[in-house]
């Protein structure tokens, strides 16, 4: 994944981190999110043409419990 990849996908993160952060988000639901998040994501990309970029990037950043 290239660099520019990278900084959108840590963008991305710190917004979502930032909103559940200003509307009071414990810990535990803000690992409950992340973990939805990635769920969706992986089955969105990898639904299409293979798991894609993005979608192997986010896995390795938040891998899927179980």
């Amino acid at each position: 994944m290239s660099d520019g990849n990278n900084i959108e996908v840590d963008r991305f993160v710190e917004k979502i981190l930032g909103e559940m952060e200003d509307e009071g988000f414990s810990p535990q639901q803000k690992e409950d999110v992340l973990t939805i998040l990635s769920e969706r994501i992986f089955l969105e990309t990898s639904s299409q043409s293979g798991l894609g970029e993005f979608g192997e990037e986010w896995v390795r950043m938040f891998p899927i419990p179980g």
